[in-house]
């Protein structure tokens, strides 16, 4: 007969598996609390060092400086980082310097995150988090700009003449006209934008009621000029005080009469003016007579001539005799092309004549002459410095003031 052998003495085991169990558990609490808790912070250190950045390089793009735009910086990160212990800068370093129209900024930030249950498995009692990015700021090439061209830049008050003539679009440095926003070609070799001559939309597109963002590609961008219709002075004068984006044309690089679009300006619109147009007379010439009989004639027919020649065949001639409150005549004699003055008071020496011609001026205002005509009107804008706007920074394109940011790169744990 066989005798089964005694059980085994199995009394610990459960001790030894609760001891394993415990262990896998404290990981996983590690794991789910601690390493949550780390990961929650790194995601906040992403987002302050990208906001810092970004605040960096949009004080930067104004040229406040170095020391400023690193205050910006810390402002905003902190101010997103409130109630991390230990949040703190690590480093901030612009590329060139603030004071450029384009360059970019790194920055980096670390805080620290108590560690509640990863000690108890031999890890530090407090972990330290940090993140870092960077921004650049440069010339926008993208923009949402109202329909104005200047054909010269601006970096102080400036005034700009507008000619009503669509189809050679503007020509003189002290000139505006108004572009087509709807037919803008990036490239000068693509096929050329359809060109019209007016667009019921400006009105729309000064007002800021009708947005189109349209981009420089590699400058200079092609688009069709255009007449001023609608109600666009009204649509200008509503824009009094504000800082808008204006395109700025090349004129030395128009082809067909397409504007050759190099860039965006930020500019506070101030005022629109018609010119004020007034009569002056002045002294084309001066004839003295010795001594005039009644009745005699006198021919004035190459004095009268040449003022004509000097101030237009359709200028307004008359005449100032002097002495003055004497009888005469002066008219153009009907059969031959003669000019004739005729004395009808008594005798008398010494006659001076003065052939007066009148003369129509024009007072343009801020806008200096010459005055186009009277349906020119005188835009006159106020650069106060570079502005953030639009998007796409490309630091190879010109600079006119409107200048764009956006992040460039973002970086693991410092």
């Amino acid at each position: 007969m066989r005798v089964a052998p005694p059980p085994l003495d199995e009394r610990g085991a459960v001790v030894v598996l609760v001891a394993i169990l415990l262990v896998v558990l404290f990981g996983m609490v590690v794991l789910v609390i601690d390493v949550g808790s780390l990961l929650v912070l790194k995601g906040r250190m992403g987002t302050a060092a990208d906001s810092a950045s970004l605040a960096a390089a949009q004080s930067c793009a104004v040229e406040q400086g170095d020391v400023a735009a690193q205050a910006e910086a810390n402002e905003v990160a902190l101010g997103n980082l409130g109630g991390v212990p230990g949040a703190e800068s690590n480093s901030f370093v612009p590329s060139p310097s603030c004071a450029e129209p384009s360059g970019s900024v790194s920055v980096s930030y670390s805080g620290e995150q108590s560690m509640y249950f990863a000690p108890v498995l031999g890890f530090d009692a407090v972990a330290t988090v940090g993140d870092s990015a960077s921004a650049m700021w440069g010339p926008a090439t993208i923009a949402e700009p109202i329909p104005i061209v200047l054909n010269s830049d601006c970096k102080s008050r400036c005034s700009y003449w507008y000619e009503p003539d669509p189809e050679n679009g503007i020509e003189r440095d002290d000139t505006f006209g108004f572009v087509d926003l709807a037919a803008w070609r990036t490239l000068r070799g693509q096929q050329a934008p359809r060109c019209r001559n007016s667009s019921n939309a400006l009105p729309n597109w000064i007002r800021g009621i009708q947005v189109i963002e349209v981009p420089l590609g590699q400058p200079p961008a092609s688009a069709c000029p255009i007449a001023g219709s609608g109600d666009w002075e009204d649509a200008i004068v509503e824009q009094y005080g504000l800082s808008r984006s204006l395109v700025i044309n090349n004129s030395d690089q128009m082809v067909a009469g397409q504007y050759a679009a190099m860039g965006f300006v930020p500019l506070v619109v101030e005022s629109l003016t018609a010119p004020t147009f007034f009569d002056v007379e002045e002294v084309c010439a001066t004839v003295t007579i010795e001594h005039l009989e009644p009745d005699q004639v006198v021919p004035l027919t190459l004095d009268v001539l040449a003022c004509l020649l000097e101030y237009g065949l359709t200028a307004d001639i008359r005449l100032r005799v002097f002495p003055e409150d004497l009888d005469w005549i002066f008219e153009e004699d009907p059969d031959t092309p003669l000019y004739l003055f005729t004395w009808l008071d008594e005798a008398a020496d010494n006659v001076r004549i003065e052939i007066v011609v009148t003369v129509q001026e024009a007072d343009g205002g801020e806008c200096a002459p010459p005055v186009p005509s009277e349906d020119s009107r005188c835009l006159t804008v106020t650069y106060e410095g570079p502005k953030v706007g639009g998007r796409e920074p490309d630091g190879s394109a010109p600079d006119f003031g409107l200048r764009a940011i956006r992040l460039t790169r973002l970086t693991g744990d410092e």
